[in-house]
């Protein structure tokens, strides 16, 4: 299929100038005839006013043709311009999107698609129906895609009040036909009174035969149930953080929920006995709770049990310690949220729970400190927890806790098998302790300085990912941006390199010294910029398959 150049005017019907000069100009001559010419010589009156009338004629011929030259160099600039924004939609036909087959761009648009904020006032908050809006190929692909219409989150307390049934919501439930429902409605800031607000919930709790995933504040989950609905075929995740259950039984509507494995509350203040519980606790993999307590202890000990997350309630006293500890078999990802409180140190999240639970199956432990968190950083409690759990942890993260470079480098050495590092100090309140200095970035370091002849040992032999979050400015000592580098580049040891030179043997984490080659480097500053020539040679390791991210403030 060809394409035709745009309309130009055939050369016939354009316009023709015939535009001459009827002056000729010679100063030269008049000059001479001013010099020479005197009394009956000089040039009559009639012939000088010709010649005034043919100058006054080319004047206004010559200002004619101006206007007409500068009307044509406006056509020709439109011309040009549409000739460029034609240009431009020639270079959309090579776009290597129109060249993939629909199964793969369905596949690009589903790991696109976040949530639908269908309460947002910014379109960019519903990718599915951008994506839609698009043309009609990507139309037809988005309505061909339930999945891409199932991911809802509604701002409960921006639902528009003269808006009662919220459309966008039927639009959506309509588009995502029989697909299960992701449904996320955070914290609210008013109660679940008006008519826009039942009606809205009405309309979620008509489809819970759909729901994939409800979180929701309590005071939404109260207004969902209030509809009865008892059937929940598909529901895997209910995650109800803020919900305080007076009894275990509360839960009880979800005895028939056979493919829900995972559960957020708060509390459940009285425990029915074994025998008497109905709520499929046994297929459970996945509980974030505010309470560590003995009454717990079967939860707890459940073998189905893989990931466990405490977080600090606002709604309830101090976290109560297990005394003697729990023994959580199956759990593999552990994670703490914490909070500023002003408890006692014994009664702080971080310490009851690292001193009533141990998990000898642990690989992933994640800490994170909410804004203003400043607690002192529970070192015997955790190293209890990693004596007592003797677990092989690979992922630690810890974001926006205070804690001093020794202490971290403390639970470092107690981490052999640790392989993914995650270190955050920004949000630390000032003048807490940061864990990220210069002593810290040494300890990395595959060749740690000796002052005797004892060999010392590395630190994390195992680690192939390193990410550090650095909140301090120039003017701040505790960062060296060559040493860094120097340590990134002590851990490059790429198999390639060793195979070729006979010394797999020899960087073989089997053997004495041996080491794991660091395969991935984020470094992020967000109080200065970054020297781009001093981190210069980490590109280098980068081109040779090293994933190295190095960003400052500007970005």
């Amino acid at each position: 299929m060809g394409f035709s150049a745009l309309n130009s005017m055939p050369p016939c019907c354009e316009p023709q100038s015939s535009f001459q000069l009827r002056t000729k100009v010679n100063f030269a001559e008049i000059r001479q005839r001013l010099r020479s010419e005197y009394g009956s010589a000089v040039q009559s009156e009639a012939e000088i006013s010709g010649t005034f009338a043919d100058v006054d004629q080319d004047i206004d011929d010559c200002g004619a043709e101006v206007r007409r030259l500068q009307s044509r160099i406006v056509f020709l600039q439109n011309q040009r311009q549409r000739l460029m924004v034609y240009k431009n939609c020639l270079c959309f036909l090579r776009s290597p999107i129109r060249k993939l087959p629909n199964e793969t761009v369905l596949r690009i648009f589903d790991f696109a698609c976040d949530m639908n904020e269908l309460t947002s006032k910014k379109l960019q908050t519903m990718p599915a129906l951008v994506i839609s809006g698009v043309c009609a190929r990507w139309r037809d692909l988005a309505r061909s895609c339930p999945e891409l219409w199932s991911r809802i989150k509604l701002e409960m307390w921006t639902t528009p009040r003269h808006l009662a049934d919220l459309p966008i919501l039927h639009l959506y439930l309509q588009y995502s036909q029989q697909s299960p429902l992701i449904v996320e409605i955070p914290d609210i800031k008013v109660a679940i009174q008006g008519a826009d607000h039942l009606a809205v919930c009405a309309t979620l709790s008509s489809c819970s035969n759909r729901w994939k995933s409800l979180a929701s504040p309590y005071v939404v989950y109260e207004a969902l149930m209030a509809q009865n609905p008892t059937d929940f075929p598909v529901l895997e995740q209910l995650l109800i953080p803020n919900i305080f259950f007076y009894k275990e039984r509360s839960l009880n509507r979800f005895q028939h929920a056979s493919n829900l494995k995972a559960l957020g509350l708060c509390h459940i203040e009285r425990w029915e006995d074994s025998q008497q519980r109905k709520f499929p606790w046994t297929q459970v993999t996945k509980i974030d709770v505010a309470q560590c307590e003995d009454m717990m202890k079967p939860i707890f000990e459940m073998h189905s049990l893989q990931g466990l997350r405490f977080r600090q309630s606002g709604f309830e006293g101090a976290v109560k310690l297990c005394s003697p500890p729990i023994t959580t078999p199956s759990v593999q990802k552990l994670a703490l949220t914490l909070t500023q409180t002003s408890y006692p140190e014994s009664e702080r999240l971080a310490n009851v729970v690292f001193s009533s639970i141990a998990c000898p199956s642990l690989t992933s432990l994640v800490i994170e400190g909410l804004a203003g968190y400043k607690h002192v950083w529970p070192r015997d409690a955790v190293n209890g927890f990693i004596s007592r759990s003797s677990f092989h942890l690979t992922t630690l993260s810890i974001k926006f806790v205070p804690l001093s470079d020794s202490d971290l480098i403390d639970v470092l050495r107690r981490l052999p098998s640790l392989v993914h590092l995650t270190v955050d100090d920004s949000n630390i309140p000032t003048n807490s302790p940061n864990p990220i200095t210069l002593r810290f970035v040494q300890s990395l370091h595959a060749f740690p300085h000796a002052s005797s002849a004892i060999i010392p040992s590395v630190l994390m032999r195992s680690l192939k990912s390193l990410s550090l979050t650095f909140s301090g400015s120039d003017a701040q000592d505790g960062f060296d941006d060559r040493g860094f580098v120097d340590v990134i580049s002590s851990r490059w040891f790429p198999d390639h390199y060793a195979n070729r030179y006979g010394l797999d043997a020899l960087y073989s984490l089997d053997s004495e010294g041996g080491i794991a080659c660091l395969r991935s480097v984020v470094m992020r500053f967000t109080s200065r910029d970054v020297d781009e020539e001093i981190y210069s040679p980490l590109k280098n390791f980068e081109e040779e398959g090293m994933m190295v991210v190095v960003v400052g403030q500007s970005l």
